[in-house]
């Protein structure tokens, strides 16, 4: 019993240490397997109560272990308190971003959820094009990317905004949803350049190394305008603890900004066990002109993802 003790608590030491081990990066499963941090703390803190009890030995040195990591995995992602200290130049702006599922079950109850938000924005992936006249209606008249027949809804991407659209590139790659979508936004006579990325689940070797490679390309895209004011967002398809998640020298992740949250996956049918394993892989990232005033979490009708609403300001330093 207590050399099997010993070895589980030693494999999940081993997990929740994956993020601090670089020299492991180029491990496909690994990369995978490093996600599901909180399982893996939640796991280890039950063992250390198994342990204190059984082998006293084993749990000080397992608990000051468990300590440092956690510490080092969470600290963070602890809530930040907004930096309100300039101005606002702007209103608030309501944003909806979320994967809606290509197949969906019920897809007038899925829009009819989405018209009901009246965001300002809104950044949907899984699009199904079949859906084009829905995503129009949705759209009602306002500068959108998803519905013109020339543009189509890239690699699944819809964006609707009540805010002009004053250029918009579509970067295409190599493999399968390599694909970026970059606009300028004209949000209170403030130019914002706007990014939006679905890279494919990496299921396979080969499409997470698709999914890296458009991470890579993304950094290489945003670095040319250190000055501008930048909004990321995305399924980008990997967490916080992964080594390819992206990180950039002028930019937060609102993971970081808003504290932990999970999006992925979601289900009515296993909430107990949904709620357990779920991962952060929806996610923003923002200059420093941008402060997020309240975000959350919220049920997609039929969708394996929780979306994201948030209201952020842009603000200018006095």
């Amino acid at each position: 019993m207590r050399y099997l003790l010993t070895v589980c608590m030693l494999m999940c030491l081993f997990l929740i240490a994956l993020p601090s081990i670089s020299a492991l990066k180029g491990s496909w499963l690994l990369d995978l397997v490093v996600n599901f941090q909180l399982t893996y703390a939640l796991l280890t803190f039950f063992l250390l109560i198994v342990t204190f009890w059984l082998v006293r030995s084993l749990f000080l040195i397992s608990f000051c272990l468990y300590v440092v990591f956690t510490i080092v995995n969470f600290a963070s992602l602890l809530p930040a308190v907004p930096n309100l200290t300039g101005h606002s130049v702007s209103d608030d702006v309501y944003v909806f971003q979320g994967n809606l599922s290509y197949y969906n079950a019920d897809m007038d109850a899925l829009y009819d959820f989405l018209d009901k938000k009246n965001a300002d924005i809104y950044i949907l992936f899984e699009v199904n094009d079949t859906q084009r006249e829905a995503f129009g209606k949705l759209a009602n008249g306002r500068p959108n990317l998803g519905y013109a027949q020339i543009e189509g809804l890239p690699a699944g991407m819809g964006i609707i905004s009540k805010y002009p659209i004053v250029k918009r590139h579509i970067h295409q790659f190599e493999g399968k949803s390599a694909v970026i979508i970059e606009l300028e936004l004209l949000i209170d006579h403030q130019l914002v350049r706007f990014y939006a990325l679905h890279p494919p689940s990496p299921r396979t070797k080969e499409s997470w190394q698709t999914r890296n490679q458009l991470l890579a390309e993304l950094k290489n895209l945003v670095k040319h305008h250190p000055q501008q004011i930048t909004w990321i967002t995305g399924d980008i398809n990997t967490s916080p603890w992964s080594y390819y998640f992206p990180r950039f020298d002028f930019l937060t992740p609102c993971i970081e900004q808003v504290g932990y949250y999970t999006s992925w996956p979601h289900s009515k049918a296993v909430a107990w066990l949904a709620n357990v394993v779920r991962i952060a892989i929806d996610h923003c990232f923002m200059s420093e002109h941008m402060t997020i005033l309240e975000f959350k979490t919220v049920t997609i009708p039929n969708s394996d993802h929780l979306g994201l609403e948030y209201r952020f300001i842009l603000n200018q330093s006095r």
